[in-house]
């Protein structure tokens, strides 16, 4: 009786032992739960494999959407979760890792499906600790997070990847460029050097020769001029001083300068551009972009071809020039190089015209730097266009008034009969230059007589700052005087009307000012 008492409380003592120890337990696993609560990003996780204790901070929930829970109901645990490009690396690290009795740290990189089915990045370092034979006693892990570090990396790394192969173009540019910038040189001087020490040349080979050394000296100028511009691009030194401009004219302007080589090849070059178009570009560099592609399409022109000039709305932000030619078109291994620093190459026209190979370069360069985009199509033997995009400049009336009736009439004016413009207002001066900031009008009309400052001010702020841009502008006073007067023809402002203004010579005026500005 005595011994099954003693054996029941010895059981008894067990027990309460136990539950002591599993009260300890899940003290101890409290405490280490409030020690990482403040974990975003991480969760860490401890297991015992004398005691058979495992642990994982409820952070878990936040990094991989599962709770320690769900994870255990898992066959796999949290390699479950883990893609299989990983998990054949990760199980082969483990095993090494926990039979190899000199190693305590391990670093595994891998990637975990979360419970809303987005891949993430972690990085999960694992301590071990080992009793005197080496044999693992407890295992402690830290899992972290690092999805948007490794993005950046990610997006380093394709920058430096990028920039290398930038900086590998360059000098295949470089050394192409200092090849072709000495090259012609050989022959103008073996020409020179003849011509200085032969007496009995003939008048036809001087001409010949120094024709030769005329011709390279104008190309190697034009390899020089292009290879500046390109440099200076691409280092932004240029500032790019954009300014509303019609695109018909400058067009024109450029087809005029190949007066001598359309003759020469009876070509015809058809100009279908409106003369309503206006664009907001860098004149001198936009003429230098126009004048390239002209150039490429008389270049490589048969006799008698013609060429196609063309202008219309890409989107309501850019402007689309179209330069077509029925020439030799570029070949299939030629069309890749086009645009490519570091893949220079020249085409002889088809009567035997030199190029510098830059113009495309410099063309693309030029484009970009306007924010716009260069493509074309070519079939060999069918001819090639070109397609650049420019920002255009829409029509915009500035309408400067602090007379509420006033500014409602002229408003009222432009939108029932000018359906082309546009119109903003603003009270007053400084509300005007707030406006212009964002948006240079085509033209203003301006009332002189202004609160804060006048309307002659105004437009001094005004072409101080935008001095490149072509404003039209009508000023009305309400007390014309020659002075007032002076004040504006000095700034270049003629068209002054009296206040009150007639809406019919307001209408008038408007229609003489558009007709000029086209």
């Amino acid at each position: 009786m005595a011994s099954e008492t003693d054996q029941k409380d010895s059981i008894s003592q067990d027990n309460s032992d136990s539950f002591e120890k599993k009260a300890a337990r899940d003290m101890e696993e409290n405490q280490i739960r409030q020690i990482f609560s403040f974990l975003q990003k991480d969760f860490v996780w401890f297991s015992s494999l004398i005691e058979q204790i495992n642990f994982c901070s409820k952070n878990i929930g936040s990094v991989i959407g599962y709770t320690s829970e769900e994870i255990k109901s898992f066959n796999e645990k949290r390699l479950a979760l883990t893609p299989n490009e990983d998990i054949s690396r990760i199980r082969e690290a483990l095993n090494e890792f926990l039979t190899d009795s000199s190693s305590n740290n391990l670093k595994l990189f891998y990637k975990l499906e979360r419970k809303d089915n987005v891949i993430i990045s972690v990085i999960e370092k694992i301590y071990a600790e080992r009793d005197e034979k080496g044999e693992v006693t407890n295992l402690y892990g830290i899992v972290s997070d690092i999805t948007e570090i490794k993005e950046v990396e990610d997006r380093l790394f394709n920058t430096i990847s990028e920039l290398q192969k930038l900086n590998e173009a360059k000098d295949k540019f470089v050394s192409r460029i200092s090849h072709d910038l000495r090259s012609p040189f050989t022959s103008i001087i073996g020409f020179a050097e003849v011509l200085l020490s032969d007496p009995n040349l003939s008048e036809k080979d001087k001409s010949e020769y120094l024709n030769f050394i005329l011709q390279s000296s104008k190309n190697q100028f034009n390899f020089v001029n292009q290879l500046s511009e390109i440099i200076k691009i691409q280092t932004n030194r240029i500032k790019l001083e954009p300014q509303r401009t019609n695109a018909n004219r400058l067009i024109h302007y450029s087809i005029s300068s190949f007066t001598a080589q359309v003759v020469d090849k009876s070509l015809e070059i058809k100009v279908n551009v409106n003369e309503s178009i206006h664009i907001n570009a860098d004149e001198r560099l936009f003429l230098i972009l126009i004048t390239n592609l002209i150039s490429n399409a008389v270049k490589f022109s048969k006799p008698g071809q013609k060429i196609f000039v063309s202008a219309q709305e890409f989107n309501e932000d850019f402007i689309e020039i179209i330069v077509k030619d029925e020439g030799v078109g570029i070949s299939e291994k030629n069309k890749i190089k086009l645009f490519k620093i570091d893949q220079i190459f020249f085409s002889e026209g088809t009567k035997d015209e030199k190029g510098t190979g830059l113009g495309l370069l410099l063309s693309k360069e030029i484009v970009e730097k306007h924010g716009g985009n260069i493509w074309f199509y070519s079939n060999h033997n069918e001819g090639t266009e070109f397609h650049v995009t420019i920002p255009v400049s829409k029509n915009t009336v500035l309408i400067v008034e602090n007379d509420s009736v006033s500014r409602s009439s002229y408003e009222e004016l432009i939108k029932n009969n000018f359906s082309g413009f546009d119109v903003i207002s603003a009270r007053d001066g400084y509300d005007a230059l707030n406006m212009i900031g964002n948006r240079i009008p085509s033209m203003i009309l301006v009332n002189h007589d202004l609160p804060l400052m006048t309307g002659l001010q105004l437009l001094e702020s005004i072409f101080k700052v935008h001095k490149n841009s072509k404003i039209s502008v009508l000023v009305i006073v309400e007390n014309i005087s020659e002075d007032i007067t002076k004040l504006y023809n000095n700034i270049g402002i003629s068209t002054i009307l009296p206040k009150p203004v007639s809406l019919k010579l307001l209408h008038k005026r408007f229609e003489e000012i558009i007709s000029l500005a086209r």
